[in-house]
């Protein structure tokens, strides 16, 4: 597996899921190694993918150093993200509160999406207080099923923007700007925007309104008949 994970590009997501389903088996036949294992549809699509692929991955020894900083947090009320002087953040709904892990890895998913949503090619850092988002993350994927799951959204979004990710771990005590706007509780800052979009957009169409008005009294208009009213 050591030897996969340095000629294959992100090799653990392609065998991670391989590894869970082999401890869960264990589990269940007492860690009898010659029992035999039922593969499920996911397991099977790992394996063709690497009879399909192996001879041609290729990685690059030298790891480039970071193009982009993102620093992300989140707590049992929401999440945050901050990238320099940009900073995001949000809250969960009611059903999408679960494992304190599961919504920091949603926090990074959440504010590559929201910061960098048209990077490509570029080797972003995540800096993050919680260590579980740091092992993930550098070792692409974890043998817990939960976790694996939200791990793999996360590389499949930078998949398709062939970006790199790695990440390091950062003191929560260091970690003010996405800790605060994780635990952020000021829902009218939420609305405002929302009402600051829609009040522009009754704007423009107050606008539209006035220049047909003024384009309707300055034109003719042919009316079935010959008839023609001039306003």
């Amino acid at each position: 597996m050591l030897l996969l994970q340095v000629t294959v590009p992100n090799a653990p997501l392609h065998y991670k899921y391989l590894e869970v389903l082999r401890n869960d088996a264990l589990k269940l036949i007492c860690g009898d190694y010659d029992a035999f294992l039922c593969l499920d549809g996911r397991a099977k699509g790992l394996i063709t993918w690497w009879t399909t692929n192996i001879h041609s991955c290729i990685r690059s020894l030298h790891t480039s150093s970071p193009d982009l900083f993102i620093t992300t947090d989140a707590s049992m009320s929401g999440w945050g993200a901050c990238a320099g002087d940009n900073g995001v953040g949000g809250h969960w709904a009611d059903f999408e509160k679960e494992d304190i892990n599961i919504l920091e890895l949603k926090a990074v998913l959440l504010g590559l999406k929201t910061l960098f949503p048209n990077v490509l090619r570029k080797h972003v850092h995540i800096i993050s207080d919680n260590t579980t988002v740091v092992a993930s993350i550098n070792n692409c994927g974890s043998i817990k099923h939960h976790l694996l799951d939200v791990t793999e959204e996360v590389f499949e979004w930078v998949h398709h923007r062939d970006i790199i990710l790695s990440a390091e771990y950062l003191p929560g005590s260091l970690n003010v700007t996405a800790d605060l706007a994780s635990r952020e509780k000021d829902f009218n800052k939420e609305w405002r925007l929302q009402f600051s979009t829609i009040s522009a957009g009754f704007m423009v169409y107050q606008l539209l309104i006035f220049l047909l008005h003024t384009l309707i009294l300055n034109c003719h208009f042919s009316i079935p008949g010959n008839l023609i009213l001039t306003p």
